[in-house]
């Protein structure tokens, strides 16, 4: 980033690691994060709308995706229902906010000046060019962990199923005993959790909550039992 940006390299580095992404492109980071404004005062001519445009067809995908799979007894009317208040601008300004992304935001002079870190449409447009630009870099399962991991919210995790009642049943079934849970706090006031079976580790998670921490990670352990095992 330039001098005069509002933000250091080193605190920006810091931000993405405490929120668990990682850039290989450091040019398309900058453009996820280069309000229009910012790309006139400067006469770059490249803002984020165009990661902002892929970012909300990504994002459409991997929550409906989730839902479809989440809820498999829910109507059309149901899931849009659950769909539409996810993605709607303002749960996105609320999450990107929650972030603490608007921080990063380059804004011109004259958006700075009107509080545009705090703009609704500022902040949802950023996060949806960040899940864009994180897409191009990482692929599509990068994009697809960040958006459940920091969009979706973890309210759904607690919708039917339960994974880590699912989780002990399968353990218990097997003769495994109860599943063991390792938490531990994170900068930015996260939460870590491994799970293990048998002395393993199986799946991993990470949360703004130990129990959406938890509930990650047996996720993730019966998604690499059932393809280990098949279930």
């Amino acid at each position: 980033m330039e001098v005069g940006d509002p933000f250091t390299k080193d605190e920006l580095r810091s931000w993405l690691a405490q929120e668990g992404i990682e850039f290989h492109n450091s040019q398309l980071l900058k453009l996820a994060l280069t309000h229009a404004s910012y790309a006139y005062e400067k006469g770059e001519g490249r803002s984020n709308q165009r990661l902002e445009f892929l970012g909300d067809a990504v994002l459409e995908l991997v929550v409906r995706e989730f839902l479809y799979r989440l809820r498999p007894q829910a109507d059309e009317g149901e899931l849009t229902r659950l769909k539409s208040n996810i993605v709607r601008g303002e749960t996105l300004a609320a999450k990107a906010k929650e972030m603490g992304l608007g921080r990063f935001i380059l804004l011109g002079k004259g958006e700075e000046s009107k509080g545009g870190r705090e703009n609704t449409s500022n902040l949802a447009g950023c996060l949806e060019a960040m899940i864009g630009a994180i897409y191009l870099d990482g692929g599509m399962e990068m994009a697809r962990s960040f958006v459940e991991r920091e969009v979706i919210g973890e309210e759904l995790l607690y919708i039917q199923p339960n994974y880590k009642g699912v989780l002990q049943e399968f353990s218990q079934g097997r003769g495994w005993g109860l599943p063991t849970y390792l938490v531990g706090e994170l900068e930015g006031g996260r939460f870590a959790a491994k799970v293990k079976l048998k002395g393993r580790v199986w799946g991993e998670g990470k949360a703004r909550s130990k129990k959406g921490a938890e509930q990650l990670a047996a996720r993730a352990a019966l998604k690499k039992l059932e393809e280990t095992y098949g279930l």
